[in-house]
């Protein structure tokens, strides 16, 4: 009997499994740091999306610790890169 984890693997393509854990870690992630940033995925770059320039500040100043912990929430090196735009409300 296969397991659901090798079912998932062969239905849904390694890119999105992938973008899902990452994602999965940075809320985890976020929620236990006190961080909120609405946040995108794609191989290799975990882009957070600041909602004003002073919480951009805050989330570039975390970035490496940022890496570190979504890294580790997510069991494998996955995230290379985070990056950080500011995406004010309303624009």
């Amino acid at each position: 009997m296969k397991s659901v984890r090798e079912l998932l693997e062969r239905v849904v393509p390694g890119s999105v499994a992938e973008a899902a854990r990452v994602l999965r870690a940075w809320a985890r992630v976020a929620d236990q740091e006190g961080l909120r940033a609405e946040a995108d995925y794609r191989a290799g770059q975990l882009t957070l999306y600041a909602r004003s320039h002073a919480q951009a500040q805050e989330l570039v100043l975390h970035t490496t610790r940022i890496k570190s912990l979504v890294n580790q929430q997510a069991g494998a090196p996955l995230v290379r890169e985070v990056r950080v735009l500011c995406r004010p409300a309303g624009g």
